[in-house]
Parts: structure tokens; C-alpha cells; sequence
């Protein structure tokens, strides 16, 4: 079942009913896993994907696939400038844009979030699949498979009342100043502040610059290749922190998913 999420369609979400009877959202995570591995690959194209996630589910598909990848900031206007961009440079064409709050931008016909062009594509993909025998929750599961066991969960720590603002700018601000040496037991190898687009490593303290700046975004990388990321919702008052993780098998994914939450939970 696919649902608009927005009164005007701006977003799309695809859900299932399990055997027990329970609905489950693919997410706005998991959707874009199957969709741009579909647009990658089984559709044939050859072309950029520009997206802004958290995760390396989609980047380990277009590298697969010798396609190029690139990060942009939280909107639609960003992803859309970016593609402007690389249109301008005569970089050929961007296939699929991204958040992962629900927000799909495929091609070049909606220049922000459309459901619409969002929705045509899953139908193309179901039809697709559904040819080889495979519904797209197992094509979900082929792909795990075969790029890998990547998971993704965000908390929200809400900090609500006249001193919210505050308690969320003394959050940052002790991230910058005492990052963690380590989270859940495992060593933090990059420090990346989007404010002024610095990587920092822990282990030399060497300082390089990075693309992306301006924007008050931590990112902690870990030696297990698990990120962390940290920042201010920009609408509620409330510190969004992202785990990105990725496992042997869906048991040691699942593992680092709780051990890092665990961490998360004491910044509240």
C-alpha cells in the first residue's frame, strides 16, 4: 500500500502487511535503498544520483554501479541547486534526489519533493520485480544482501521550555569542545563539523576541509565505520542524533543499533 504523507503529495511512504497481520513501513529509508538500486541498475540508467541521507546504503549502490554520489544539506533547494549545478557543467542528468523524512525528487521534472513522479516509479518498480517473481520487500532483502546490512535509527531529544534553545546550543557546544574519544567501545576515527567544514583525526588531530560548510551539524565516524550524526531541528525544539551502521547480518546490525542508542540516551 502507498500513502501521500502531505496534503499535497510531497511525500510518499509504502507500506506492507505482514503475515501476522501487522502493517510495516518500508520508511523513508529503506524505500530509497530499492529505488535507486531500480534506477541504478535494473533501469538501466547511467547518470547521477544526487541525494541528501545519512546512509551508505545508497552511496554503496552507485559506486557498485559507477555512479556518482553527492551529499547536499537538509531541502529540496539544495538538492535541486546542486542539480542545476552539475546540469550547467554538462555533467549529464540526476536520476534520484532524497531526504530521509519521506522526500523523493526523481529526475529533473519537479525541481523539490513530489510524491507523484515518487509513486510512478514504485509502480514501475513493482511491476518490474513482480516479472522476476519478487515482491519489493524481497528485493529490500536482495540488496542487504548484496551491498550489505545497513540500518539507520534517529532519536529525538526533545528539550522543550523557555530554556530549550539553550539547553540545545550547550549540547553543541560541548560536542565541539569534548567530543567523545569513543561511543558504545569503539574508538571515533573523523570529527566533521559542517559549521566551518572541517574533518578533523582523532588519532593526529590533522585538520583538512571538507565540500559542505555553514551549517551546525556534527558528524562522528567510527573505526567500525559507524557514523553519528548530531544536529539541531531546525522547526522543533529538539537535538536530532542519527546512528548509520552497518553489520555482518541483520543480528550484528541490529546490535549496533541498540549499543549506540544506549550512548545517545545519556546526551539527553
Amino acid at each position: 500500500m502507498s500513502k501521500a504523507l502531505e496534503i499535497d503529495s510531497s511525500r510518499r511512504s509504502l507500506l506492507k502487511y505482514t503475515v501476522a497481520g501487522l502493517l510495516a513501513g518500508f520508511g523513508g529509508r529503506l524505500l530509497p535503498h530499492v529505488s535507486s538500486a531500480y534506477a541504478a541498475t535494473e533501469g538501466g540508467a547511467k547518470t547521477l544520483v544526487v541525494y541528501y541521507s545519512r546512509s551508505g546504503n545508497t552511496r554503496a549502490v552507485a559506486e557498485a554501479n559507477g555512479l556518482d554520489c553527492y551529499d547536499t544539506f537538509t531541502g529540496f533547494k539544495f538538492m535541486a541547486e546542486k542539480m542545476n549545478e552539475l546540469e550547467s557543467a554538462g555533467k549529464n542528468t540526476v536520476i534520484f534526489s532524497y531526504e530521509e523524512s519521506y522526500g523523493y525528487m526523481i529526475g529533473h521534472y519537479v525541481r523539490d519533493k513530489d510524491a507523484v513522479t515518487a509513486s510512478l516509479l514504485l509502480t514501475e518498480m513493482a511491476a518490474w520485480y513482480h516479472a522476476q517473481g519478487m515482491t519489493l520487500f524481497d528485493a529490500l532483502r536482495s540488496l542487504y544482501e548484496k551491498y550489505g546490512w545497513y540500518g539507520e535509527k534517529t532519536h529525538n531529544l526533545v528539550m522543550p521550555g523557555l530554556d530549550g534553545l539553550e539547553k540545545m546550543a550547550a549540547l553543541m557546544q560541548s560536542l565541539r569542545e569534548q567530543p567523545p574519544v569513543e561511543i558504545g567501545g569503539v574508538t571515533v576515527a573523523q570529527y566533521k563539523d559542517y559549521s566551518d567544514g572541517t574533518v578533523r583525526d582523532a588519532a593526529t588531530g590533522a585538520v583538512t576541509p571538507m565540500p559542505l560548510s555553514g551549517s551546525n551539524v556534527l558528524r562522528f565516524e567510527l573505526t567500525d565505520g559507524s557514523h553519528i550524526v548530531v544536529r539541531p531541528s531546525g522547526t522543533e525544539p529538539k537535538i536530532k542524533v542519527y546512528i548509520l551502521t552497518k553489520g555482518a547480518d541483520a543480528a550484528e546490525r541490529d546490535a549496533n543499533l541498540e549499543k549506540y542508542s544506549a550512548w545517545v540516551k545519556t546526551l539527553a
